[in-house]
C-alpha cells in the first residue's frame, strides 16, 4: 500500500494514524478532518448549506427542512443554513434542522416531514436522502416545485433527469488534489 485515503467517521477506529504514520504510509482524510496528524482534504459544508439555503430563502421560502445525518465528525452543514437565516434577517426554526443516525429509517421520517406539511421546502443531504424522498413524494401524489421544493446537497447522478436543483460537490477536481497531496 502506498497511500491511504479515506473519510474518517464517529468510528474510525484511533489506531488508523499511529498505524499510517509509523509504516510511513501517506494517509489521506477526505471530507472531514478527524485525525490531527494526517493531511485532510475538506468541502465547506457549511458554505453548501448555505448556497442551498439562500437559493430556497430567495425564492420566497421560509419553512425550510434540513435533513442530514448526525455524525461524530460534525459537518457544520447547519452553520450554513442558520447563517443564510441571519444574512437574509429572517428567524430559523431550530426543529427545521433534522438529523438522522444512519440505522435511522430515512423513509419513515421523510413521509412525517411531508405528511405534516410544515415545510414548503426541503434540503436532503446526500444520495440516499433524496431518493428516498422521491419515493415518499411519489406515495404522496406530490410534485417537486408545485408541491414542495427541493435543492439536494450531493452529487446525485439522476438530478439533471429529475430537474432536481443540487448543490454538488466537484469530485473530479477532489479526486485530481488528492492525486497531488499523495
Amino acid at each position: 500500500v502506498r497511500a491511504v485515503l479515506f473519510t474518517p467517521t464517529g468510528e474510525s477506529d484511533a489506531k488508523i494514524e499511529p498505524m499510517l504514520v509509523a509504516n510511513e504510509v501517506p494517509g489521506l482524510q477526505l471530507y472531514r478532518h478527524k485525525f490531527d496528524g494526517l493531511d485532510f482534504l475538506a468541502i465547506d459544508d457549511a458554505y453548501g448549506a448555505y448556497l442551498a439555503t439562500k437559493e430556497l430563502i430567495d425564492n420566497g421560502h421560509r419553512d425550510i427542512a434540513l435533513i442530514d445525518y448526525d455524525l461524530a465528525v460534525p459537518t457544520h452543514r447547519d452553520e450554513g443554513y442558520i447563517r443564510a437565516f441571519k444574512e437574509a434577517n429572517l428567524p430559523y426554526k431550530k426543529r427545521n434542522i433534522i438529523r438522522l443516525r444512519f440505522n435511522d429509517n430515512i423513509d419513515d421520517t421523510m413521509m412525517e416531514v411531508l405528511r405534516n406539511k410544515e415545510h414548503t421546502a426541503i434540503i436532503p443531504v446526500g444520495a440516499i436522502m433524496i431518493h428516498s424522498l422521491y419515493r415518499c413524494l411519489n406515495n404522496l401524489n406530490l410534485r417537486v416545485k408545485e408541491d414542495i421544493s427541493i435543492v439536494g446537497y450531493d452529487d446525485v447522478n439522476m438530478a439533471e433527469y429529475l430537474g432536481l436543483t443540487v448543490i454538488s460537490h466537484p469530485f473530479r477536481d477532489i479526486a485530481f488534489v488528492a492525486n497531488e497531496i499523495i
